[in-house]
């Protein structure tokens, strides 16, 4: 929970739109985020932050990680960020419109905006994939579009992956446990710092590491930039680590967080 948290706040603009109460509707995990990150800000020179008041709200909202076990960050991560968004969506507060088959992906994306889901959320968190179906007999075309939260990116056993295939969400996580919720053996992950697609760069920003053998133990760390400076999280010790910090070196990778360099999200123009 902490290095997700940490991840989090260092989403510049997720801590922003929280802190500043941008939503009056927002619900209890909303509010609690709201009060954790801005202790966590009065604190950022003065030392750590308890965040059991934050705890305690959201194993209310899920009971599934009641007790001190060992649970995953990512399915922690997506529990919050789908909890938090829908607390605020504003497309559950409109009246019911009729779903249209759409052309294009901007189409797919409008109707999903204004149909099915609209928050802040969406707009920081939410990609859309594209599939195309080809006919190998007429050469017609079907395409249709898809929303993510987030990419996983299974790992195959004793091999060696490069992560560097981009995504317009900001957030990847790399699966590197098997079904048994054991991690996979010998794998040597390379994380990009900087990436491009489509000549859209995205750096990398934080991530969360998993330190053990199995998700349900061991130990998760977090890497986070700030103003150009990275910190490393380990509970309540924090280390600039900046002068060292190699995101090729990251063997450990376990949810990477990226955001793109020419970021034109802002207030104004999107909520």
């Amino acid at each position: 929970m902490n290095s997700v948290l940490q991840a989090l706040y260092a989403t510049r603009q997720l801590r922003d739109y929280i802190t500043n109460g941008y939503e009056s509707s927002g619900g209890t995990l909303y509010s609690g985020l709201s009060r954790l990150f801005k202790e966590m800000a009065a604190n950022v020179r003065t030392g750590s932050v308890n965040p059991t008041s934050f705890r305690s709200m959201f194993i209310q909202y899920q009971p599934k990680f009641r007790g001190y076990d060992q649970h995953d960050a990512q399915e922690f991560l997506r529990y919050l960020i789908n909890g938090l968004h829908d607390e605020v969506n504003k497309a559950k507060r409109r009246p019911k419109a009729k779903l249209i088959e759409p052309n294009t992906s901007q189409e797919a994306w409008n109707q999903y905006k204004i149909v099915i889901d609209d928050s802040r959320l969406i707009d920081l968190f939410v990609g859309q994939f594209s599939s195309v179906i080809k006919c190998t007999e007429c050469n017609n075309t079907s395409s249709c579009w898809d929303p993510f939260w987030d990419l996983s990116l299974p790992l195959p056993r004793d091999s060696s992956v490069r992560a560097v295939n981009a995504i317009d969400g900001q957030q990847r996580d790399l699966k590197k446990f098997a079904n048994d919720g054991f991690k996979l053996s010998s794998q040597d992950i390379s994380v990009n710092g900087n990436i491009t697609i489509d000549g859209k760069t995205y750096n990398l920003y934080a991530c969360v590491c998993h330190h053990g053998y199995s998700s349900r133990s061991g130990h998760y760390t977090a890497y986070c930039q700030y103003d150009s400076k990275w910190f490393h999280f380990n509970d309540e010790r924090v280390k600039d680590v900046t002068d060292s910090f190699n995101a090729s070196q990251l063997k450990d990778a376990y949810v990477l967080f990226y955001r793109q360099s020419n970021d034109s999200l802002n207030y104004s123009s999107r909520l």
